[in-house]
Order: C-alpha cells, then sequence, then structure tokens
C-alpha cells in the first residue's frame, strides 16, 4: 500500500504530508482545498517518467485536450505552485509503497517566456539529466523549441533515472513511450469520465480476461434486475458498450442514465487496477443515493478480492456513511482524511475508521468539516 505522501512544488497542496494511509482512503474537505490535486498526484507518482500520465492527467481536468504543444506547455505550468517573488517550476512526491521509499519528479524549463534572461530562471539543475544539453532555441528543421518537461525517478530499490520531453513548434505531435513500466498499476476516475463515448471499452476488456465481468453485472442487476448482460459492440467500425434488457432489447449503455453508466465504470475498472492503486474523485456524483450502498459495497470487496487500494473523494454525508456500514476485516482498514489550510500551509488530519464510526454513530457528528 502507499501509506505516506509528501507533495512539493504542487500548486495547492505544496507541503502536503499524508500519513497513515489504509487500504480504503476517503478525502474529504471544502471546496478547492486540493482533493481532486492529490489524486491527480498520485497518480503521475504511480507512473514515474511517463509523458502520457501528464497527459491524461491534463485531459482529465480540461475535459479533454488539444494535442497543440504551446496549448499542452501552457497548462502544464499550472501544475505548479506559485511562491513570492518566484516561480518554482518543479514538484516532488515521495512516498512509501509496501516499504519502498520512492520519489517522482517533474519540472520544466521555459525557452520562449521573456527570452534568455527568463530561460535561466525557468531551466532547472541539469547535472541529473547528463544526456540533456541546452539546444539551440531555434532549429529550421525541426520548428522552435519552446520547453522541456523533465522527469526523474528514484527508490531505495532504484537508482536514480530521468527523462525530459522537448516541446517543439511543428505540426506532428509525437508521444514517446516511457523508459519503464509503471510499478504501481494506478487508475484515476474523474466524475465526468462516464459521460466519454469510448468510456469503459478497455475497462470492459481487461475485466473479461480477468473473469471479472459477470460480478460488475450483478452490480448493475442490483440497480436494474431487467439487465441481462453487457457486451461490446461494433457500430459503423466501432467498438461500444451494448445493454442486453429484457425490456428495452439491446441498447447502448450511453443511452442509460449517469448513475448506470458511473457505476458500471467503476466496477470494471477495479479488475484494471489489480494489486494497484484506484483514484477515485467524488464517489458519490451522479449516483442515486438509494445505489450508494450497493456501489461502497462493489468497491469494498473487489479491492480486497484484487488487492486494490481506494483514495475515494467524497463532499456527501451519505457517501460516507455507505462506506461506513461496509464489512471491513478490521475498522481501520478504513481512514478519513480531512483536507483544509491553515493560513499559507495546507493541512491533512487522519481519522481512523473506528474513531470515525464512533463520532457518526455515537455523537452525530458530521466529519466533513
Amino acid at each position: 500500500m502507499l501509506d505516506e505522501i509528501k507533495i512539493s512544488g504542487l500548486r495547492g497542496l505544496d507541503g502536503l504530508h499524508l500519513k497513515g494511509a489504509d487500504k480504503y482512503n476517503l478525502i474529504v474537505g471544502p471546496n478547492n482545498s486540493g482533493k481532486t490535486s492529490f489524486l491527480e498526484s498520485l497518480y503521475l507518482h504511480c507512473s514515474p517518467l511517463n509523458f502520457q500520465a501528464v497527459l491524461s492527467t491534463l485531459s482529465l481536468r480540461n475535459g479533454g485536450i488539444q494535442l497543440s504543444p504551446h496549448y499542452i506547455f501552457e497548462q502544464l505550468g499550472w501544475l505548479f505552485a506559485k511562491t513570492k517573488g518566484q516561480n518554482t517550476h518543479k514538484i516532488e512526491i515521495e512516498g512509501r509503497w509496501k516499504n519502498v521509499k520512492r520519489k517522482t519528479g517533474l519540472s520544466i524549463a521555459d525557452y520562449e517566456r521573456g527570452g534568455e534572461n527568463m530561460a535561466s530562471v525557468f531551466l532547472p539543475d541539469t547535472t541529473s539529466f547528463p544526456n540533456f544539453s541546452r539546444p539551440e532555441q531555434r532549429n529550421e528543421s525541426k520548428g522552435i523549441r519552446i520547453g522541456t518537461i523533465f522527469f526523474s525517478f528514484q527508490s531505495d530499490k532504484q537508482d536514480e533515472m530521468t527523462d525530459h520531453y522537448d516541446f517543439i513548434t511543428k505540426d506532428h505531435f509525437q508521444i514517446v513511450p516511457p523508459k519503464i513500466n509503471p510499478d504501481i498499476t494506478a487508475a484515476l476516475s474523474e466524475p465526468w469520465l462516464h459521460k466519454k463515448p469510448d468510456s469503459g471499452i478497455q475497462e470492459y476488456d481487461k475485466s473479461v480476461k480477468k473473469n471479472y465481468d459477470r460480478k460488475c453485472l450483478a452490480l448493475m442487476q442490483k440497480i436494474d434486475p431487467d439487465i441481462e448482460n453487457i457486451s461490446i459492440l461494433l457500430t459503423g467500425g466501432a467498438p461500444q458498450l451494448f445493454v442486453t434488457h429484457k425490456k428495452l432489447g439491446k441498447m447502448p449503455l450511453s443511452n442509460f442514465g449517469d448513475g448506470i453508466r458511473k457505476m458500471y465504470l467503476i466496477a470494471v475498472t477495479m479488475a484494471s487496477c489489480e494489486g494497484g492503486v484506484f483514484l477515485i474523485d467524488e464517489l458519490e456524483s451522479s449516483i442515486d443515493s438509494n445505489a450508494l450502498k450497493s456501489l461502497s459495497d462493489f468497491v469494498l470487496s473487489a479491492a480486497k478480492e484484487l488487492d486494490v487500494q481506494i483514495f475515494a473523494t467524497t463532499h456527501s454525508l451519505e457517501c460516507i456513511d455507505a462506506v461506513l456500514a461496509g464489512n471491513f476485516s478490521a475498522p481501520d482498514d478504513l481512514s478519513l482524511f480531512k483536507f483544509g489550510s491553515k493560513g499559507d500551509q495546507i493541512s491533512c488530519k487522519k481519522i481512523s475508521g473506528k474513531i470515525l464510526k464512533d463520532i457518526r454513530y455515537e455523537f452525530g457528528q458530521d466529519v466533513r468539516g
């Protein structure tokens, strides 16, 4: 499990130190307290030296992304913390996974903003990047180089590895594969993700290969007993999820309500995270209050069976109660973390599962504030 996380340089979470994460973790706090950014940072931490993971994070933030070097580089800038009088432009995320300490780093160099004088401000220490030498700003054959993103990763079991990606103004945007495969399998689910046309296709395929698709179907049948099957069919040459329904016949899953679609996406994604981490933003959004308990029970059961650690944000007291009512192996398999701020510093307070139950069941207090 990821049981400790320290973050520096990330906008909104600079200085955060979360300790004592458990198998199932709920994240609460007021709006703009950094809950979603925390999930994004975990996703980047689980995918070191991976430019595609950075693009996925930016895409999830913006509901899609333009494959334009200028656009992506500009959006990257918003990941970094701003401090008075300087731009740090360096993020470090330290964690401990199965008792192995690890650190991922992300920084950028901007060659356009303010010319050469500003370039020295944004350029990170390149001594850790022996294969990198600062290029000329203009290369007629390749276009204009506007900046570079640097990656670093090290752990108790891995000497420091580095990589970088150059942003060049040219028509073809090339994405190179990472040097290493993610050592922690992770998935990040945003509240709107179920609305994407191709959402759930790859996850369904993985659930079938792991013989988990029938359990996902059983969850859907708890919500709508008339659902007989869910499968992939080709429509116009493109794969699409279809529901076989007793009353409605065969229909695209996209024709059903947001609640059904989101629950199914979460269910099939669990199989994609076996042995890793599932990050769910706003677990309760689009889900009917009567279905929250079924979804929570499924996620808890699947997390046990597939050895998946859960980090889920929520604004809902009903969602917290639904999770609390689950059948945990031990009370402290669950923790709740309250995000807030103390002046310019981000705060993170842990409430263990046993204490959380006492607060809710014995005293009836709201734990979100």
